[in-house]
């Protein structure tokens, strides 16, 4: 059993977990195969494989059938259409180079100005396994321009949205909408500034992907309504918070004026609280915030006991950073990747309430 749960840290510590999951191969055999075939190509991420043409050799090491080896290829394409975007200027040499999140590539010139202030994934080497196993991957952050994520940032266009969504839809790959049960799910406003973005776009979209692609750079599954594919309700989001079919173990929610505004984050967050079993971490990403009497002033006395559940139960819970805002730091974030990344591997505790343990 050790070296069966050593064997599935190293794959998602490469990234092949998450994508053969998602094509429904994430057997023990196939786990191995693909272990192995990173570790005689020395690729160091499921992002090596793709962007070094390894991709049909690393299928054919699998010996799958047909069909599964179609659905597989499938599944890497939308890494390599991702990784196609991104500028490399300032590069480090391979060898010492971090894995890279995929951004688009004008999310990447967004975040650093064009100059490599992009958001990676600490590379996993022969020599830091002994050290994975005991601790899981950290994540090494480079700096993300605060600005940018703040009301204060550039204005973010209609292009800039539509891209960005469109390039968290092909990380979908062959999976569908409906069969896709993430463990952890992002809740946040898209806060449209007026006279600065443009319709249905704002930092919030930013700020969650942000934290989305780190997520995914870890190897962990992670959806927030910018995954509602179009003609599809934005409430089928919330069965993925909370559901029978719900495997959600996480719940990250970007606290801001917009948010406190917003009816969809509010059933979220509740959503969350009836949950059996969660997780969830508030990130503070604008201030000062709405005071409780000033949160979600459009909801009736109808939604009286909702409201009161939600509030109560976001008091209670202490938001990351303790003092400043979540972006205005690099170790925030990584901080962040840390701890989801422990709490989805150990599980939460079976029949514990929702926010009984938040406290410290």
């Amino acid at each position: 059993m050790a070296a069966r749960e050593e064997m599935r840290l190293l794959s998602e510590a490469l990234g092949v977990f998450s994508v053969l999951q998602s094509v429904k191969l994430d057997s023990d055999e196939n786990i191995a195969a693909a272990v192995k075939f990173c570790d005689e190509k020395g690729a160091e991420s499921v992002d090596d494989i793709v962007q070094n043409g390894f991709v049909d050799d690393f299928v054919s090491a699998l010996r799958l059938k047909s069909i599964p080896a179609r659905n597989l290829k499938a599944a890497l394409q939308p890494l390599h259409s991702l990784a196609s975007q991104l500028s490399h200027r300032g590069e480090r040499p391979a060898s010492s180079r971090p894995q890279e999140v995929k951004m688009p590539g004008w999310m990447e010139r967004a975040l650093g100005g064009g100059g490599g202030a992009s958001t990676s994934t600490q590379a996993l080497t022969k020599g830091s396994i002994d050290a994975f196993i005991s601790s899981r991957p950290q994540l090494s952050a480079r700096p993300i321009e605060p600005k940018l994520l703040l009301r204060e940032g550039a204005p973010v266009t209609t292009e800039q949205a539509n891209d960005l969504q469109q390039s968290l839809h092909a990380h979908l790959g062959s999976r569908s909408w409906d069969e896709w049960w993430p463990q952890v799910c992002i809740s946040y406003a898209t806060g449209t500034r007026p006279g600065v973005d443009a319709r249905g776009a704002g930092p919030g979209m930013l700020q969650a992907a942000a934290i989305m692609q780190a997520l995914h750079g870890a190897g962990i599954p992670c959806a927030s309504g910018l995954h509602v594919p179009p003609g599809s309700n934005w409430k089928d989001f919330l069965i993925k918070i909370d559901s029978r079919f719900s495997r959600c173990e996480v719940l990250i929610v970007l606290l801001s004026s917009a948010f406190f505004r917003s009816h969809p984050c509010l059933l979220e967050v509740h959503k969350a609280t009836q949950a059996k079993r969660m997780k969830i971490i508030p990130l503070r990403c604008e201030e000062p915030l709405p005071n409780k009497d000033e949160q979600w002033l459009d909801v009736g006395m109808q939604d009286a006991r909702l409201l009161d559940e939600v509030q109560s139960q976001l008091g209670s819970i202490n938001a990351l950073p303790a003092r400043g805002l979540f972006f205005d730091d690099e170790k925030y974030l990584k901080e962040l990747v840390a701890q989801i990344t422990k709490e989805v591997s150990r599980g939460t505790t079976p029949n514990v309430k929702a926010g009984a343990r938040h406290k410290t």
